[in-house]
């Protein structure tokens, strides 16, 4: 589960996310959902709590990519009152770094992106503009994953 803050993302960008998303999953042969894969939470902890209540009556999620430290606190917090644990009921990926996140037992698993690259491709794209040079298009960039063991396969139900 990715969960999208409605007010963080610019509409284009959160549809180009979604639409990867959507893209990997067919790619495995996994049926998509974006209520349930891809929800949308208004940035409040209470929305954020609700959004997580839905999610887990569904079926309970297995893995949960978070956009920043601050998404972490309500789901450890709701993991708690589940008595869920961090990498073998849930696996937990955060796109951020944070100095927080040393205090955490077990770790949580981060990706970092170069921060200088990023503002180099936006400076680039800035100029190219400038000068009327309209070359829209998508690039990727390099991350480095730092990992503490909040990823593990998903329980396997009982036979």
């Amino acid at each position: 589960i990715v969960p999208f803050r409605r007010d963080r993302h610019p509409k284009r960008g959160l549809n180009q996310m979604q639409a990867a998303m959507e893209q990997a999953f067919i790619e495995h042969d996994i049926v998509w959902s974006q209520q349930y894969h891809a929800p949308y939470w208004s940035g409040t902890t209470k929305s954020y709590c609700t959004m997580l209540a839905e999610q887990f009556k569904v079926t309970r999620p297995t893995a949960f990519i978070l956009g920043s430290y601050s998404e972490l606190m309500p789901l450890l917090s709701y993991m708690n009152f589940m008595k869920l644990r961090i990498g073998e009921d849930i696996s937990i990926i955060i796109n951020q770094k944070h100095p927080e996140l040393e205090h955490i037992l077990p770790g949580i698993d981060t990706y970092e992106i170069d921060e200088s690259k990023i503002v180099i491709k936006t400076s680039s794209r800035t100029i190219d503009l400038a000068l009327g040079i309209d070359n829209i298009g998508q690039e990727l960039l390099d991350m480095k994953l730092h990992e503490r063991h909040s990823v593990q396969a998903p329980p396997q139900p009982p036979q």
